[in-house]
């Protein structure tokens, strides 16, 4: 979630420092030109065209997190997944929480996604399982993986910090 924060804010910062000094020159060479009515045509334009491109990348960042399964599980992890912790009697701010690499399909249309909490040498694995809805992606049920590890050969794989 920092990361897709950080591309996002980069984009609208890239996009829109030229409307702004263009908006800016434009004011600058009226005022010099003394149009004062034109100055606040091109201000209204300036910042119609600000907040339009503003509410284009919000609608794509609200887009994004909803879409990709890593973010929704990101996103729910800290909604919800924490407090499930909480009430299994785990503080979970002890441990750092680390994400699948891999997204596993299964047959029902599902997918599967595992976090890792690791503290020390001490793991706490759960599973989260995703449908489908719409445009986005809704955890359908999560759950910690209690018993033996070896019946899940996912949880060898690799894990990114989250």
């Amino acid at each position: 979630m920092k990361d897709t924060k950080i591309v996002f804010v980069g984009i609208a910062v890239l996009v829109l420092f030229p409307l702004l000094s263009h908006g800016v020159r434009s004011v600058i060479k009226l005022r010099k030109d003394k149009k004062a009515k034109n100055i606040y045509y091109s201000l209204a334009v300036s910042l119609i065209a600000c907040i339009a491109v503003i509410a284009l990348i919000i609608g794509t960042y609200r887009f994004t997190i909803s879409y990709q399964a890593p973010l929704v599980v990101e996103q729910y992890l800290r909604d919800e997944g924490f407090a499930y912790l909480e009430d299994k009697g785990i503080d979970y701010q002890k441990y750092s929480a680390f994400l699948s690499e891999n997204i596993y399909e299964n047959d029902d249309g599902t997918v599967t996604m595992y976090i890792q909490l690791q503290s020390g040498d001490e793991n706490i694995y759960m599973v989260i399982n995703m449908k489908k809805q719409g445009k986005g992606w809704q955890v359908i049920e999560h759950e910690i993986i209690t018993g033996d590890y070896e019946e899940y050969p996912e949880l060898k794989k690799r894990f990114y910090p989250i």
